[in-house]
């Protein structure tokens, strides 16, 4: 230590400099330089660099062997204790870190208490700004100024877009979103459940008879050139008499989707074809159909439920036509058999009334039938034949006045 004091002495004398001097181009005090020339302390790798530089020497000038190896170890000391504390800063660091982004996440993924009560509206003042709503399962009432409704979003479920509160009618339901009490009228959100229907969509009148029946009860018993479907929760009124589907795949407490299929003999028809929707209110006729053949309507309402369901009043109901043209009979004869092949009687009918009339012969084992139809597209007579059994049945395609077809089974017995 006092070989490296003697030599940083000694160049300082030998370059005239003071000790002030050199300490003013090194940033540090005299005193620091007094204590290096004294050896009381030494200057690390760096200082030594720079006095060699102010000197105008080497380093090794400034250094002798023992010099070398005690700055040596304390650089190496030095940058092993810088490594340490640099690794144990950044692992705080990184640790700080993860405990901000736990603490952030924790944040906002932490439950919101938030609750929601099942109502329906029921009472709102002329200006829609105060309205009362009725608790789904305790009946309790709460009514609400539009101001409590500030910042707070009205969604309709169905159709998943925004509304007003002005078109939210009584007996609407909806569902109130609120954080810790109701009453504190710290509300979210209000979404409508289900709006109150005022045309209740009960089903679909065909008539080709050239009338017009404003409601269901005045459709006449004949039933000549009629064809409805009438639908509630009680029951299901129809005179297709044919077949009609309901689509179970979508069927649900949403929607109903039925398929109708109506037969006609176009060559039968002398009326176009009135539509008419059936609501509780009456029947409301939407069009005329002169060719059914080239038409597949679709008609869309809603349909309430006639039961007080509180959480839904209805749902959407859809019904769709599927006209068929078939050919009804113009002629059926009846030719019978014996079991020895001898024909016993033969008959000929002209509407499906009188066919119902028919009296088998006693002594008949089988008859032969054979239908004569005029076919719609061609125009010309055609003719079909089958034998039946007793004890067996057949289908006959018979119109009445106005066009509509219907498929009926004949017993053979």
């Amino acid at each position: 230590m006092m070989r490296i004091a003697k030599n940083i002495r000694d160049k300082r004398i030998e370059n005239e400099l003071t000790q002030q001097a050199v300490a003013e181009k090194l940033f540090v005090t005299r005193q620091c330089i007094s204590r290096w020339e004294q050896g009381k302390t030494a200057p690390d790798i760096q200082s030594l660099e720079k006095l060699a530089l102010i000197y105008n020497c080497k380093i090794d000038d400034l250094l002798d062997d023992n010099s070398i190896r005690d700055l040596t170890l304390k650089t190496i000391n030095k940058s092993r204790n810088n490594r340490i504390l640099n690794y144990i800063a950044l692992t705080m660091v990184f640790i700080i870190l993860v405990v901000s982004i736990v603490t952030i996440l924790i944040t906002i993924n932490r439950p919101y208490e938030e609750y929601h009560i099942n109502a329906i509206i029921t009472d709102i003042n002329d200006t829609k700004s105060i309205f009362t709503v009725t608790e789904e399962h305790s009946f309790d009432k709460y009514t609400f100024d539009i101001s409590d409704f500030n910042d707070v979003s009205f969604i309709s479920k169905v159709s998943n877009s925004m509304i007003s509160n002005y078109q939210l009618d009584i007996n609407d339901t909806v569902e109130i979103y609120f954080t810790k009490d109701i009453t504190s009228k710290r509300i979210t959100e209000v979404r409508v459940i289900d709006k109150y229907v005022e045309k209740n969509f009960m089903g679909i009148i065909l008539v080709s008879n050239g009338e017009e029946y404003t409601s269901i009860d005045e459709i006449p018993n004949d039933l000549e050139g009629i064809r409805y479907y009438y639908l509630d929760e009680k029951r299901e009124d129809t005179n297709l008499f044919n077949r009609h589907r309901i689509d179970e795949n979508i069927d649900s407490q949403d929607e109903k989707r039925i398929n109708l299929e109506i037969l006609y003999d176009k060559s039968e028809m002398i009326n176009d074809i009135k539509v008419g929707l059936i609501y509780d209110s009456g029947i409301e006729y939407v069009e005329s159909i002169t060719d059914p053949m080239l038409r597949m309507p679709i008609y869309i309402g809603e349909h309430s439920y006639s039961e007080n369901l509180y959480r839904l009043h209805s749902y959407e109901l859809t019904i769709q036509l599927n006209f068929m043209p078939v050919d009804s009979f113009d002629l059926i004869e009846v030719y019978e058999y014996d079991e020895i092949n001898v024909l016993i009687q033969s008959s000929a009918y002209l509407d499906y009334t009188t066919l119902t009339d028919h009296t088998i012969n006693s002594n008949t084992l089988y008859a032969y039938i054979k239908t004569s139809t005029i076919n719609q597209f061609f125009q010309k007579l055609q003719m079909f034949a089958s034998t039946v059994f007793l004890g067996e049945s057949y289908e006959v395609y018979s119109t009445d006045l106005y066009g509509f077809v219907t498929i009926y089974t004949v017993e053979y017995k």
